[in-house]
């Protein structure tokens, strides 16, 4: 399970990585993020009911996301928030590619990785 110190959790600090962050995507996902004044990286999962309307299928992309994210906390790059919000594609594919996926879109845009 994530830590509460790197979720992002307050209304607040959503509506400011929505209106000044910037973003990078893949067909998977788009990755919100904005600098922080912190020193770790704080993060949130975006499922909406467009990708399924079943809350056990969103739940379980959700818990997925935060198992490759936990898994490489120490290499994602501290000082920034990210909201990771997915697209229905993500259904499609299995976990192993999904972190494959998600490593080298961070790494490709010097984020750092995230998990082996």
């Amino acid at each position: 399970m994530l830590p509460k110190k790197y979720r992002l959790t307050k209304r607040k600090d959503f509506e400011n990585v929505f209106t000044n962050g910037k973003f990078f995507y893949n067909q998977y996902v788009t990755v919100k993020y904005l600098k922080n004044e912190l020193d770790l990286p704080r993060l949130a999962f975006v499922v909406s009911n467009k990708i399924s309307k079943k809350a056990v299928e969103r739940n379980k992309i959700k818990r997925r996301l935060r198992a490759i994210f936990y898994s490489g906390l120490k290499e994602v790059r501290p000082g920034f928030d990210y909201v990771v919000i997915v697209k229905a594609t993500i259904k499609e594919i299995k976990f192993a590619e999904m972190r494959n996926d998600l490593t080298s879109l961070f790494k490709a845009k010097g984020f750092g990785w995230l998990g082996n």
